[in-house]
């Protein structure tokens, strides 16, 4: 709780201080969420974008293509 909380100790405030607790558990709850998507689709999908055309020019250069 913070010192205006305790200081004044009205019903507001420690409705306020427990909305902010609560909310810092799920805000850091939600990164350790969120990475899962983040690693299943975004990043093979930067990987692709990033690797596609060099794949592309490695294959060509060994295949003979110009």
């Amino acid at each position: 709780m913070t010192s205006e909380t305790l200081a004044y100790f009205t019903l507001g405030g420690l409705a306020i201080a427990l909305l902010a607790s609560i909310y810092t558990d799920i805000r850091y709850r939600l990164i350790y969420i969120m990475t899962i998507p983040l690693i299943v689709f975004i990043l093979p999908t930067l990987f692709i974008v990033i690797l596609g055309p060099a794949a592309c020019s490695i294959s060509d250069a060994f295949s003979g293509n110009k």
